[in-house]
């Protein structure tokens, strides 16, 4: 079987053209430090990870470690979302390490941070406006995450 030489392919080189490109690109499959291998995924699986802070960042309203949305947990708080305050320590370089995992079990114990919630805009809850403290109480106390995870998917 003969391959196709694209770059002596004449429509190609006039697809090119119509881009503006003299360039002819190139594809990058997998990344290791830009996506989440199968073992990487498989410990977060299984068990809490540590994994350095500053590798979070926000995708949409979710946390996430490279390619991939994570859960953390940071003094005794699940972290959800790349709330302000996980931006906020990342930028001080105050979260040199944390736990991280995708298993949901482990997030039970947790009690979740009152910045993400902010952050996902999670029926009005509001961390800044003091005059909300009650019912931002009781959302606190009936929040469950695994039912919010259910709900909401990522």
């Amino acid at each position: 079987m003969k391959l196709i030489d694209f770059k002596q392919e004449g429509a190609f080189d006039a697809l090119r053209e119509k881009m503006g490109t003299n360039d002819y690109g190139s594809f990058e499959l997998f990344d290791p430090a830009r996506h989440i291998t199968w073992q990487e995924k498989e410990r977060f699986l299984k068990e809490w990870c540590v994994i350095n802070g500053s590798n979070l960042h926000g995708h949409k309203d979710h946390l996430a470690y490279k390619n991939t949305h994570i859960f953390a947990a940071h003094e005794n708080k699940a972290h959800f979302a790349y709330c302000d305050q996980i931006k906020k320590w990342v930028s001080q370089g105050r979260l040199p390490e944390v736990k991280a995992t995708l298993k949901l079990d482990l997030l039970k114990s947790l009690q979740p941070c009152e910045y993400c919630l902010h952050s996902v805009g999670y029926q009005g809850f509001d961390v800044y406006r003091h005059r909300h403290k009650e019912y931002n109480e009781k959302i606190l106390e009936d929040f469950d995450l695994l039912e919010y995870l259910g709900k909401y998917p990522k």
